[in-house]
Parts: C-alpha cells; sequence; structure tokens
C-alpha cells in the first residue's frame, strides 16, 4: 500500500487543483489504449496498417482543413508559410 501513496496524492492533487476531472487526458489515454489494443487484435502488416488509418483519418482531415478555411484560421497560416519563404529567399 506504501508505493501507491505517491501516485493517490498526484492523482488527488491534479484533481484538486484543477477543481476538475482531466477529463481531456483521461479521454486521450483511455483512446490510445483501445488504439493500442485493437493494434494487437488485428494481425496487420506495418504498411497496410498505416495505409489503413491513413484512409480513415483522410476525410475527417479534410472535413477540418475545409472548416479552417471557411472560418477564416487558414489564411493565417498561409499569410505565416508565405511570410517564411519569403525571409528564407532574401536571407
Amino acid at each position: 500500500m506504501r508505493s501507491y501513496l505517491p501516485w493517490l496524492r498526484l492523482r488527488y492533487g491534479v484533481y484538486f487543483l484543477a477543481g476538475r476531472p482531466p477529463w481531456i487526458a483521461l479521454a486521450l489515454a483511455f483512446l490510445l489504449a483501445v488504439y493500442g489494443l485493437l493494434r494487437k487484435i488485428v494481425k496487420v502488416e506495418s504498411l497496410p496498417g498505416l495505409a489503413t488509418e491513413t484512409l480513415g483519418l483522410a476525410p475527417f482531415a479534410a472535413a477540418y482543413l475545409l472548416w479552417c478555411g471557411s472560418a477564416g484560421s487558414a489564411a493565417d497560416l498561409r499569410r505565416r508559410r508565405l511570410a517564411a519563404v519569403e525571409q528564407s529567399a532574401l536571407g
């Protein structure tokens, strides 16, 4: 029981400092655990697995980029990229 004491202090310390449970961290930990379990259960080679993951996430990435473009935040990224290109070309 003594070896668990620091972990309990850390867990309750984070909870009391923030005033609420760290939901984002808990959700990310859960999703990463599920992802690792699925990768272990489904026996597939590395390259086909990567291709499947990429094809599965591509529509969500495209939707996010379209949303950023419609919200106007993509223009800021383009302006920064152009400024970086100009700066590298000049100096």
